[in-house]
């Protein structure tokens, strides 16, 4: 099921394996900003964006060798 977002916070059920099932709620304190909210989120979520986010270095990183490694056999 699909994370349901307030201003108050939100919930998550997900169904997992050997048929358990997982809540999650979230509470914000009051009067929390949209902007604090959306970094509370960043910050719980951080594994999903930090593993994107060293696979694009890793990736850019070869890129930039390999590109590096074509310029000094050409001779450019």
């Amino acid at each position: 099921m699909a994370p349901t977002r307030r201003p108050w916070g939100g919930y998550d059920i997900c169904h997992g394996r050997h048929g358990m099932t997982r809540y999650r709620l979230v509470v914000c304190p009051p009067g929390i900003t949209a902007g604090r909210r959306r970094r509370l989120v960043l910050w719980r979520n951080w594994p999903l964006w930090g593993a994107a986010l060293w696979v694009g270095l890793e990736l850019f990183a070869r890129h930039e060798t390999v590109w590096k490694r074509v310029y000094e056999e050409v001779g450019v």
